[in-house]
């Protein structure tokens, strides 16, 4: 069972939840051994934390995963960082994530997204550091990320972004 016991820790049920209703999107090709059968906190990539314990962070560089950025990550809502880095992921970005206001650190570079940045993305107030190197995003950079008072490392290069830095 994913969560020892799921009366008493409803939160980490429902983290468990988005990440199996993620999985398939996420993986594409590749494979994750996230399963309703072996414990979260045994799954690849998942940090849990926090008592009660719930989803902290989501780290999978270099898995070799080809399918799309799923909304569901946007549920988890004590996510502090999340690294997919260095993988083929493709489409857009989820507005989704924009709902991730625990977030600190977002790591996406090196895939195939394209679109635009999220607007959302101006409601994510404790980010940090947000790395979308070497993607194919195009657009200007939304007016909205100019709220982001806590952003420190802001890594946008080998984009088609266009227009000023908010």
């Amino acid at each position: 069972m994913a969560v020892a016991e799921p009366d008493s820790n409803p939160g980490l049920v429902r983290d468990c939840a988005a990440l199996l209703a993620a999985r398939d999107t996420l993986a594409g090709a590749a494979w994750l051994n996230w399963s309703a059968d072996v414990a979260i906190g045994e799954w690849e990539g998942v940090t849990i934390s926090g008592d009660p314990a719930r989803v902290q962070g989501l780290t999978l560089p270099r898995k070799e995963l080809t399918g799309r950025i799923p909304p569901e990550l946007g549920q988890l809502a004590l996510l502090e960082w999340l690294d997919l880095a260095h993988n083929q992921l493709h489409g857009e970005i989820p507005a989704e994530l924009g709902n991730l206001s625990n977030l600190k650190r977002l790591y996406l570079t090196d895939n195939r997204l394209m679109g635009r940045i999220p607007a959302k993305f101006g409601n994510l107030s404790n980010l940090e550091w947000l790395y979308l190197i070497d993607n194919r995003l195009t657009g200007e950079i939304p007016v909205e990320m100019g709220n982001l008072s806590n952003l420190e490392y802001l890594w946008l290069e080998r984009n088609q972004l266009t227009g000023r830095i908010p």
